[in-house]
Order: structure tokens, then C-alpha cells, then sequence
């Protein structure tokens, strides 16, 4: 091969080598320094004065002005650039003298656009790992010029409420804008954003919780406009994931007490927004003849709860693996059956090979009556108190102490006697239970009718 031949070859090959070198490089798309734009006014209208390129956005210009061809005051500049980033949530710092304002891929996270002294206004974001595009706007209106822009990790967020984690779209989709600590699901935003960075429209938000409920059976209402979607210990009991105006949802759900986990997601479409969350206890729990111990279903799905003890005996409703249940003292001979009392006043029974009780099954009182006669313990009445005030006191007698008071009209519902059918035990309308005196009832059947506990 000749010198020539050489020659040409090595220099296609070099030029081959700076080729690739170029395209390596356009394919980081990342900008090492800051496009910058002046203009003389305060609204970064027409054209730029001046138009170069920074290396940092961390100006002090004093009294001065950037440059010769820049006013002293009232002046304006945006600066754009690529930036490369690790996954992760990020803070902006924003240092100005008058107004600042910034985005992140076209997402408003700083607005100060207001005249005022030297302040510093944080903004934080998520961002995926790769190239951002931000976009800093700012105005001098006077006197002393400054403006900077840093950047850094953002301090994890400490939850001690809610948590609520806030996406620029509808359907919560992608990483959150911004994760943050409510205090309340309270909010009515009209038509306005709900956090900076997020958007007036088309955006949703999830809040999570663990709270400590007492036992019984709860409301939860969500008041939404638009959509809204929530569960209670991993129960969906709301769906209402629709535009609406705004409206109420309710749900209810029974709650054994102790830690349970709520979430809320919710959306708006356009216009107004708001979102609240609130819940009531709807009933107590029995307390089971003055703590004579629970049950929990564990063998079972589902288990049958009946009027009597008994195949044979007529289902009343049925409760879920995990739920406990009051015992009320009473057993049959055999020790299969059990009398039970749920969260909702409701009282029957269940075989006991379904159920871990607290306390022995044998360790309770036999039941001596007969399946559907009038001695069943599961049989209960209702009865009306039928004078002014009275006394519901901890156990048959006036030697016991009084829990509370009924009103003249108050309905109870009757559940055992003493063996002189002059007290009768009762469930008041809050769940609480106690003893009151016969003489004072009208009932919807004999006294004698129930059983001896």
C-alpha cells in the first residue's frame, strides 16, 4: 500500500473516531452552562438586550446591572438549562431580590413573582432519573439586584399524620410531585392548585393513615368534588370515581378495635376542588355479662351465628375469620355451643370448634332450656323505661353502683333477669349494657321469658 493510501486511510479513520466522539457527547443532552436572556423591562417582554451563556445562576449585582447594555433597575432575565439528575426527591433554593420563579420540566415549583427584599423560597420535586429541563424568570424592581439557584437532596419527609403524595394527573399515575404531612383530609381548594408544582386541574392525590379505632361499626363520609375512592382496613366501602359536582359519599364497617389502615384517593378534573374525610362510631360493643371474656373466630371464613344452639336452629348472620365476639356466659351441656354478643348488639350463638375463647368454654354456665323455648338465652325483648329518670346500675340490686341514667321513653333491649324477674339486664341504645330495675319497664315480653344470668 502507498504513503497516499496510508495517509487516507488514517484520516477517515480519525475523522471516523471524531465523529463518534461528537455523537458521545450530543447524546448526553445535559448543558454545562445556563442560556441567559436580559431584557429592560420587568416582564421579559420583546426582545433580548443581551443573550449569553452562564456557567453558574448566582448573581450580586448590588446597585449595578449585569451588563453595560442592562438598565440598572426594572430590568428582567430567564435562564434555561439541561440538567442531568440521579432518581430522587430534590429541593430548589431560590435566592432573590425582587421576584424568582422556576420549573422543572414545565412544572411551577418556586413562585415568588412579587417585589420584596432578599428572601430564599424552597421548592422540592421528585425527579426520575435523566435529563430536566429548568427554567428560572426573574424581575429587579429597584435598588439592590440578586439572584441564585441551587439545588440539592431533599430531607425525607416525616410522617406523623397523613401522608399525601400529589400527582400532576388524574389517574395517580407516575411518581408524586410532592409527598407531605396533612394534618386533616380538609380541603377546599375552589379553583386553585393544592400544593405548589401541582396543577389547578387534572390532578389527584392519595392520603394513607394508621389510626387506633375503639370497637364497633363506623361511617366514613368523603365530601369530593370530583372522584374519590376509599378503604378501610383494606375494605374498598367508597367508589365514586367520577366527575361530580360536589357530594357526599358514605360507607360503613364493622371494626374490632385497635390499628386500622385508612386510604383515600381522590381527583379532580376541573374547576372546583375540594376533599374531606370524616367518620363517626355508629354502635359499641356489648360488654358480655361484665367481662366474661371474648371469643375470635379462627377456623372459619365465614361462621354462622344462630338463634338457638344447633344445626337445626335458624341462622341470624355471619361473621368473618378474625372478628371477635363478647362471650355472654352461657354454653350448652355438651360445651359445642356458645352465646355470643357482636359489635352491634346482636346476640346467638356459634359452634365453639370455630373459636378461641379467653376464657374455658367449660367455665361457663349451662344453658338448661330447651331450643326454641321460652327459657333460651338467646332470646331477647325490648322493653321502654316508663318514668322520668333511671338508674342503670352494674348489677341486680341497689347495692351496686349506677353506671348511668335513661330518660322516661328511652328503648332498651332486655337480655337477661335475676332468678326474682326484678332486674333486668339491658343494652342501651350507645352499646353499653347494665342492670335496671323491672318495675320501671314496659316490655314486649314476659320478664320470666328470659334467662337467669
Amino acid at each position: 500500500m502507498s504513503a497516499k493510501k496510508i495517509f487516507s486511510v488514517v484520516f477517515v479513520g480519525l475523522m471516523l473516531l471524531a465523529t463518534l466522539a461528537l455523537g458521545s457527547s450530543d447524546a448526553a443532552a445535559a448543558d454545562s452552562v445556563w442560556k441567559a436572556q436580559y431584557f429592560n423591562n420587568k416582564s421579559l417582554s420583546g426582545a433580548p438586550v443581551l443573550e449569553r451563556e452562564e456557567r453558574d445562576l448566582n448573581w450580586d449585582w448590588g446597585y449595578g446591572s449585569p451588563s453595560s447594555a442592562v438598565k440598572f433597575d426594572d430590568f428582567s432575565a430567564r435562564w434555561t438549562r439541561i440538567v442531568n439528575f440521579s432518581a430522587g426527591n430534590y429541593r430548589f433554593s431560590a435566592t432573590m431580590d425582587d421576584g424568582m420563579r422556576v420549573w422543572v420540566d414545565d412544572v411551577l415549583i418556586v413562585d415568588s413573582w412579587n417585589t420584596g427584599a432578599l428572601r430564599t423560597v424552597n421548592g422540592d420535586r421528585y425527579l426520575a432519573g435523566g435529563d430536566h429541563r429548568i427554567k428560572v424568570e426573574y424581575y429587579d424592581d429597584g435598588f439592590m439586584g440578586f439572584a441564585r439557584l441551587t439545588w440539592g437532596p431533599a430531607a425525607p419527609v416525616t410522617i406523623n399524620n397523613w401522608r399525601g403524595e400529589y400527582f400532576n394527573n388524574r389517574t395517580l399515575s407516575g411518581n408524586p410531585v410532592a409527598i407531605r404531612d396533612d394534618a386533616n383530609v380538609d380541603f377546599n381548594w375552589s379553583e386553585g392548585g393544592p400544593i405548589t408544582g401541582v396543577g389547578n386541574d387534572n390532578f389527584s392525590v392519595r392520603w394513607t393513615r394508621s389510626l387506633v379505632f375503639q370497637p364497633g361499626r363506623y361511617r366514613f363520609t368523603a365530601r369530593v368534588d370530583d372522584g374519590v375512592r376509599l378503604w378501610v382496613n383494606n375494605q374498598l366501602i367508597v367508589d365514586k370515581w367520577i366527575p361530580q359536582t360536589v357530594q357526599s359519599h358514605s360507607g360503613e364497617i364493622e371494626l374490632l378495635g385497635g390499628p386500622a389502615t385508612v386510604k383515600m384517593e381522590y381527583y379532580d378534573q376541573n374547576g372546583f376542588a375540594e376533599a374531606h374525610l370524616s367518620w363517626q362510631r355508629l354502635t359499641t360493643p356489648p360488654t358480655g355479662g361484665g367481662g366474661m371474656g371474648t371469643a375470635t373466630v379462627t377456623a372459619a371464613y365465614f361462621l354462622n351465628v344462630r338463634s338457638a344452639p344447633g344445626l337445626s336452629s335458624s341462622i341470624i348472620t355471619y361473621v368473618a375469620r378474625n372478628t371477635i365476639l363478647n362471650l355472654m356466659g352461657y354454653r350448652d351441656a355438651a360445651g359445642t355451643w356458645i352465646l355470643v354478643g357482636l359489635a352491634n348488639g346482636t346476640q346467638g350463638w356459634v359452634h365453639a370448634g370455630y373459636v378461641t375463647t379467653s376464657v374455658p368454654v367449660n367455665s361457663l354456665a349451662i344453658w338448661t332450656g330447651q331450643v326454641g323455648g321460652g327459657g333460651n338465652p338467646g332470646q331477647t325483648g325490648n322493653a321502654t323505661v316508663d318514668t322520668g329518670y333511671l338508674n342503670v346500675r352494674s348489677g341486680p340490686g341497689i347495692a351496686n353502683s349506677v353506671i348511668t341514667v335513661v330518660a322516661d321513653g328511652t328503648s332498651l333491649t332486655m337480655t337477661h333477669r335475676n332468678s326474682a324477674s326484678t332486674w333486668v339486664r339491658v343494652i342501651l341504645p350507645n352499646g353499653s349494657q347494665g342492670w335496671v330495675n323491672a318495675g320501671y319497664l314496659l316490655t314486649s315480653v314476659s320478664i320470666n321469658s328470659l334467662p337467669v344470668g
